[in-house]
């Protein structure tokens, strides 16, 4: 539900097993609206920034699979469907 809190600006997501050791200034600095690390053609969401956003939010759920929206475990499926049914399509990210 990142994408709905529009009270910030620019949010950077850290995984639990990530450590953060300088600044991180230049995160909230990206300019597109979601930017991922894409390791080997997958993205890897373990450190994403992303502007909120409603209009994206209800994109993805409509991008998304019925079968994925009522369990969201399997991580690296979603990442699928959001890289190939949605980012690959959207114009304002960087990988």
């Amino acid at each position: 539900r990142m994408w709905r809190m529009l009270q910030y600006t620019s949010i950077v997501y850290l995984d639990a097993d990530i450590l953060v050791v300088g600044s991180m200034d230049s995160l909230f600095q990206v300019g597109c609206r979601f930017s991922a690390v894409v390791i080997r053609g997958l993205l890897n969401l373990g450190v994403m920034v992303i502007r909120p956003s409603e209009e994206v939010f209800q994109e993805l759920v409509r991008a998304m699979p019925e079968d994925l929206l009522g369990d969201m475990t399997d991580l690296r499926e979603i990442d699928q469907v959001w890289q190939h049914q949605f980012w690959t399509r959207h114009k304002d990210w960087a990988g």
